[in-house]
């Protein structure tokens, strides 16, 4: 997972948040012939931050078990 300083909202729930890959950088990111460097992270990060930016956020129950219905918002 790579992850960046948080922005907006998140940054209300913890200082760091994970990158967000729009749909058009997904395939470049996967493909193991892309050499990595440090140009493609920040594009990563940059292109993440609408994404993250228009996250919404909901009060969910306590964790008791696993599945779907701890995302679910709490009544």
């Amino acid at each position: 997972m790579v992850t960046r300083p948080s922005t907006g909202d998140v940054a209300e729930l913890h200082d760091r948040a994970p990158v967000i890959l729009p749909p058009d950088f997904v395939d470049e990111w996967v493909d193991a012939g892309t050499e990595g460097d440090q140009t493609l992270v920040d594009a990563a990060v940059a292109a993440s931050t609408p994404q993250l930016e228009q996250l919404e956020f909901h009060e969910v129950a306590k964790l008791t078990g696993d599945g779907p219905e701890l995302v679910k918002p709490s009544s």
